[in-house]
């Protein structure tokens, strides 16, 4: 009965094959689907904040500096971000995604 689904990265819940079935049956109930990557948007979800290996890389260069000069960055989560959008998915469910959407995220 929710409007959205939004579905995060562990082995237990999600494999493969679950995911698929999970992709097909929101998309036939015309629920909302966020992931957690670009590949889930491209394999079906709306839309997903995610961080790419540059985005990782940049931060990790930044870190490394911080280490160099003898400082300890404290644990965080990523710095830079971006977000993807399914527009074949939006368009099925009636969704139009503007620009800021697509512009959302922090980048190095």
């Amino acid at each position: 009965a929710a409007d959205a689904v939004l579905i995060y990265p562990d082995s237990e819940i999600f494999n493969a094959d679950g995911l698929r079935e999970l992709l097909e049956s929101t998309y036939r109930r015309r629920q909302r689907v966020f992931g957690f990557s670009e590949a889930l948007v491209n394999a079906g979800t709306l839309a997903s904040a995610f961080s790419s290996a540059d985005d990782i890389a940049a931060q990790l260069v930044e870190l490394l500096a911080a280490a160099s000069e003898g400082r300890l960055p404290a644990p965080q989560y990523p710095r830079y971000w971006r977000v993807a959008v399914n527009d074949s998915v939006a368009r099925s469910l009636d969704i139009v995604i503007d620009g800021s959407v697509r512009s959302m995220g922090d980048r190095p």
